[in-house]
């Protein structure tokens, strides 16, 4: 028995021994590098070796693996057998091997590593008893085939019951890495084992807290854990790994800590009281605030929207380090946060004000540059209660107001607009922009602005009526504020009550030159020039005039205006433009100059003897021009005291001293009064246009006041100056526009109409864009009236009558492009739509002006012939509307003269045969109409009425059939003596050397030679054949045109008795 005993002891105490089993197994089966058969001849005398010379190499990287050579590396190691060694002597092994292994951790990729790490898996079967150090501490090399290859030297994975690491089966088997998706997925579906890496981590850094793998790591796994899922229980294994991060007092940990934190709180909102611990922890002695800490705790304010923060955050240390470390980043939340919290305290014993109020300027100017930040600011002020007048926090909001009113105005106005009711904020604003106006308790930059317009009006009032004592002593800001009223809301008010307005602006104006202490000159003068045109505009409403003490009010602000601009200086600007065309491009462009000369045209003398007695128009070279022209002039005292008429008379010569002086200045030479060539070039341009129009203006004012014998020199080219500028304005764009409220219809009531005041109204809204049906028609209703004996007589040759209107080349005199305007006008079509009153006036103007010159001129029928044949078939009907209009004339001097005109000349037949060729039948219905007028007159010869005669005859075929139709008339009719001399005027029109006629006019005359004889078609035919024939000739579209219509119209077969000509209608031809 007691044998028995004795037996069953001994096999117990062999049961004490850990995983005796595992000693049955044979030597070299599983190996690390090498696979099983290979393994199997390496003996352990070869791995220890081998080891040896690894664990060398290590020492050399890093010299604490030097312990192991005595301990694990021992060469008594060979001969170690843990499986038969006790439980103690196995757990102080295991401790060696977990802080091996987790110190080799980071040289894993080492080959030196590897062959170490054989020796451990052949010697001490890390493989079967450590497995869960070794799958722990190289767990950051999951993805990598080596790691794939030390799982599969563990067998126990391959066990169902062991639940850790049974799910790497699958890798194991397969040979492939573990991903970090499966890693990740696996860790939300089995928390603990998510609680083993990270616990494997810090074992890790317990043993080697230098270890740098694992922190990143850990950084690594926190936050791609996160952004799989935000469930509560991975939420708080991560704020337990935070809190463990921080507690280790570590800096790549705490750097883990603030960095998973921040991610955390953008993805989910924590409650507040663990975003204020974790807050605070962050704030440890022994760990340094840095800019990545700044971006953690921006990202953590914001997203979490904290305003009440922890003390440690309004410490000096730290906002010293805020303001130094955040030069290059853009920060917002946290400044913002940290300002606020400033603002709380009370606590005067422990927040220095001066210090702090420094504190709020530097981080203010540094990071409060944004709308939302300042918004925010102004919003938590305007809110935060119970703050007493003697408080620090008191004296903290009131410094910060002014700062940001100061800094951010524009901001601050922002965000006092958008708060839906001034609270708290009232008591510390002191500027002037958020004063109370009268009984509203809307501030002042709200009042100017509300859209209720009797809160605008109250808010102008009390601005008007304490202006004097606002603009004393101002601020930037409030300069600033005032300045924007003056600039924009000012000038778009349009209260109901006009008085008001007027009495507003008069107060505000009463200032004078001091108004130049916030407004600079150009800003006024942009005042001056906006109220200007809204004066003009409202003193030519009937409304107006007939309300007396609004009609004064807006005179007087008129006089207070320009009264005020002129006590500037214009400048000592040199006359001599010769040679300093700077100063005259300057005061072509200068509007105001241009408003000064408006007011000196005026009748109101007060304004003009002003503005000539002012410092303005003694430092300014055209008015000191016209004050030379003015040098007699009386003061309004005395004008006052002159009799009506005797008033009248100074007010139309001080008008026309006015026009000389500008005529003087535009040339500087009193011997010539127009103009000289670089005033001419000034003029050419697209831009100067107000002041062009005001020339015109002026120079039809001249016209008017003193009449000119157009036959002189002076009188010639005043005219020829203002229609030339007119026609200018009009060819680059300005267009006649029918927008005028006062209707015309006959030039007759222009007598009855104040025209200065519709000029100065055009004047004041002149928009470079157009001028008014009634000012145009007036221009040009004045330049017609001019009597004069200038050479109306236009060029009698063929050449001249069929070119086109609109060729700029020819030199058309004065009357002719006053005709070339009103044809324009008068003949609408597709291509040139015209409103029905612009054409219906034109056409009324027409007629006057064609009856003015009939009854005058001889040859006013040759203004019909260029129009007849255009190309435009709406001219050729309107032209021959015009025609029938004058020859039905009730008076028989002007028939007679119209058709003396014709007589005298038989080829200008010619016109009313290409008429006849209109492809419109209403055209040659109208032709025909002429035509039966002109042959009833008893002074046409025989021969012209028989032809005449023989068109009427045949008038039902040229008006109904086709418009080839009086070119067979014509080819039937070749030996009469009226066509002969006709067909001889087209070969001359056609073969005329330097012709400027255009291809469209001699194809149609090409048609009219269509049926012609042989002879006349060898003519023009021989004349383009010598044409192409000629030397380095190029032929161009319309000569082409020309061509094809030779070739389209003649058969080459008529020729066939010339081989020349034969061969060149074949080249044609080709």
């Amino acid at each position: 028995m007691a044998s028995n005993t004795t037996s069953l002891a001994r096999q117990l105490e062999k049961l004490k021994l850990p995983q005796t089993s595992s000693h049955n197994e044979r030597f070299g089966s599983v190996s690390f590098l090498y696979d099983f058969f290979q393994a199997k001849t390496i003996d352990l005398d070869t791995h220890y070796s081998t080891a040896i010379i690894s664990l060398e190499n290590l020492i050399q990287i890093d010299g604490h693996f030097r312990s192991y050579k005595t301990t694990l590396f021992h060469e008594s190691s060979k001969k170690f057998d843990r499986a038969i060694e006790n439980k103690e002597t196995n757990k102080q092994l295991n401790d060696q091997i977990d802080e091996f292994l987790f110190r080799i951790s980071k040289y894993f990729q080492l080959t030196d590593a590897h062959k170490v790490l054989e020796y451990m898996i052949q010697r001490y079967r890390i493989n079967e008893y450590n497995v869960d150090s070794l799958i722990g501490a190289f767990f950051p090399y999951h993805e990598t085939r080596m790691f794939v290859r030390l799982l599969q030297t563990c067998s126990v994975i391959k066990n169902p019951r062991n639940y850790r690491f049974y799910w790497m089966k699958k890798f194991q088997e397969n040979g492939v890495p573990i991903t970090k998706s499966s890693l990740l997925k696996h860790c939300i579906a089995d928390l603990e084992f998510t609680h083993y890496v990270t616990d494997s981590i810090f074992k890790a850094l317990r043993y080697d807290p230098d270890n740098s793998v694992f922190p990143s790591f850990l950084l690594s796994f926190c936050l791609n854990l996160l952004q799989r899922s935000t469930k509560d229980m991975i939420v708080s294994h991560i704020l337990s790994v935070i809190s463990r991060c921080i507690r280790r007092e570590d800096k790549q940990l705490f750097i883990v800590a603030y960095t998973t934190f921040s991610h955390l709180c953008n993805l989910i909102r924590l409650e507040i009281t663990i975003v204020e611990k974790i807050l605070k922890s962050f704030f440890h002695p022994k760990l340094t605030i840095s800019q990545p800490t700044l971006i953690a705790f921006e990202i953590i304010i914001k997203c979490q929207d904290i305003t009440v923060l922890p003390k440690y955050f309004v410490q000096n240390n730290f906002i010293n380090l805020l303001i130094s470390l955040s030069t290059d980043l853009k920060l917002e939340h946290l400044p913002r946060a940290v300002i606020l919290n400033i603002l709380m305290q009370n606590d005067s014993n422990k927040f220095d004000a001066q210090t702090y109020k420094n504190y709020l300027h530097v981080l203010l100017e540094t990071f409060a540059n944004s709308s939302d930040t300042v918004m925010s600011i102004v919003s938590w002020m305007n809110n935060f209660d119970n703050v007493d007048d003697n408080s620090l926090s008191h004296q903290f909001i009131c410094h910060t107001t002014k700062l940001l009113e100061k800094m951010y105005p524009d901001y601050f106005d922002l965000a006092i607009s958008s708060l839906p009711m001034i609270r708290n904020l009232s008591k510390y604003l002191k500027s002037i922009r958020y004063s109370l106006a009268g009984n509203s308790k809307t501030p002042l930059y709200l009042g100017v602005e509300h859209s209720s317009e009797k809160i605008r009006q109250q808010s102008f009032l009390y601005l008007a009526k304490n202006f004097t004592n606002l603009i004393e002593n101002l601020d930037i800001n409030d300069m600033r504020f005032i300045r924007t009223i003056l600039l924009k809301n000012l000038a778009k008010q349009d209260f109901q009550n006009q008085k008001e307005k007027l009495e507003i602006l008069l107060k505000i104006f009463k200032v004078k030159d001091k108004i130049f202490n916030i407004l600079t000159d150009e800003e006024f003068e942009k005042i001056t020039l906006e109220q200007m045109r809204c004066i003009q505009s409202q003193i030519t409403d009937p409304n107006v005039e007939n309300d007396v003490d609004l009609f004064k009010l807006f005179i007087k602000l008129k006089h207070l205006l320009i009264e005020i601009y002129c006590t500037k200086s214009y400048g000592d600007y040199c006359r001599d433009f010769s040679t300093e065309d700077y100063y005259l491009g300057r005061l072509l462009n200068d509007e105001i100059q241009q408003l000064m000369i408006l007011c000196l045209l005026s009748t109101d003398y007060q304004l003009s003897t002003l503005i000539l007695d002012s410092e303005y128009a003694k430092t300014n070279p055209l008015f000191q021009i016209i004050r030379e022209q003015n040098q007699n002039f009386i003061t309004f005292d005395d004008f006052k005291m002159l009799e009506d008429e005797k008033q009248l008379e100074q007010l139309k010569l001080f008008s026309l001293n006015i026009l000389n002086g500008i005529a003087l200045f535009l040339n500087q030479n009193q011997r010539r009064l127009f103009p000289k060539p670089n005033i001419l070039q000034s003029l050419s341009s697209n831009s100067n246009l107000r002041f062009k129009f005001l020339l015109i203006y002026s120079m039809i004012k001249m016209l008017q006041n003193h009449p000119i014998d157009c036959g002189e020199q002076q009188g010639q080219i005043v005219c020829q100056f203002t229609v030339d500028l007119f026609f200018h304005l009009l060819n680059i764009g300005i267009n006649i526009s029918s927008r005028s409220e006062v209707k015309i219809s006959s030039v007759n009531e222009y007598a009855k109409m104040n025209m200065d005041d519709y000029f100065l109204y055009e004047l004041y809204n002149f928009n470079d864009k157009s001028i008014s049906l009634l000012i145009s028609g007036y221009i040009l209703y004045c330049l017609m009236n001019q009597k004069s004996s200038m050479n109306d007589d236009l060029p009698s040759t063929a050449d001249w009558y069929l070119t086109d209107v609109g060729n700029n080349m020819i030199n058309y005199d004065f009357y002719y492009k006053i005709y070339c305007l009103l044809m324009y006008y008068s003949t609408p079509n597709e291509m040139k739509p015209i409103s029905k009153k612009i054409y219906k006036f034109f056409r009324h103007l027409f007629s006057t002006f064609i009856m003015e010159k009939i009854q005058n001129h001889h040859a006013g029928l040759k203004f019909f012939l260029p129009s007849i044949v255009n190309h435009d078939s709406s001219i050729q009907q309107q032209t021959l509307i015009v025609l029938v209009n004058l020859f039905k004339h009730s008076s028989t001097s002007t028939s007679s003269i119209l058709i003396d005109s014709l007589c005298t000349n038989s080829q200008y037949l010619v016109a009313y045969l290409l008429a006849l060729t209109s492809s419109k039948t209403s055209t040659r219905q109208m032709a025909i109409s002429n035509i039966k007028q002109i042959v009833m007159n008893e002074k046409l010869t025989n021969g012209l009425k028989s032809f005449i005669q023989i068109i009427i005859d045949e008038q039902q075929s040229l008006i109904l059939t086709d418009e080839n139709a009086i070119t067979i008339l014509l080819g039937r009719l070749q030996d009469h003596p009226i066509v002969n001399e006709l067909l001889q005027t087209i070969i001359f029109i056609l073969t005329a050397n330097g012709s400027k006629i255009k291809a469209f006019h001699k194809v149609a005359l090409l048609k009219l030679l269509r049926y012609c004889n042989l002879k006349i078609k060898s003519i023009v035919f021989e004349y383009y054949t010598d044409f192409l024939s000629s030397a380095n000739k190029f032929i161009d579209l319309d000569e082409e045109l020309q061509l094809k219509e030779i070739v389209h119209y003649y058969d080459y077969k008529i020729f066939d008795t010339s081989k020349n000509c034969l061969m060149k209608i074949k080249k044609i031809q080709h």
